[in-house]
């Protein structure tokens, strides 16, 4: 990772930690997690009994270390919150990869009860 993104995620991206099925414990890397917000709030969450099931979709911006290539069952914990990643690109400037991103939701789907 090179260059001005390099900087900012070290300065001011939170402490995640990655699980993976090669790396069972997990490993601590720099990120942002972020909401990405829905057209319709309907539409991102539905009540039912057992409470509020969430599906909103969030943003990952990471360093290229965070995640290897070939990695599966990926997720993402974040504060208190853990997320199940759905998608994941490499953004490159010129030749190297600057930083990650990728797409995720909620692991569990539940986020509070009624």
């Amino acid at each position: 990772m090179s260059g001005w993104a390099e900087g900012y995620i070290r300065a001011f991206g939170a402490a995640i930690t990655v699980k993976t099925a090669q790396t069972p414990d997990g490993r601590q890397a720099k990120g942002f997690v972020l909401p990405i917000q829905p057209g319709d709030a309907d539409k991102a969450r539905r009540v039912s009994p057992g409470g509020i099931y969430d599906r909103e979709r969030y943003s990952l911006i990471a360093e290229p270390a965070a995640i290897s290539a070939g990695e599966t069952d990926i997720t993402v914990s974040c504060g208190t919150g853990e997320y199940e990643l759905l998608r994941l690109e490499q953004v490159c400037v010129g030749p190297d990869v600057s930083h990650l991103e990728g797409v995720m939701r909620l692991k569990s789907g539940v986020r509070k009860s009624v």
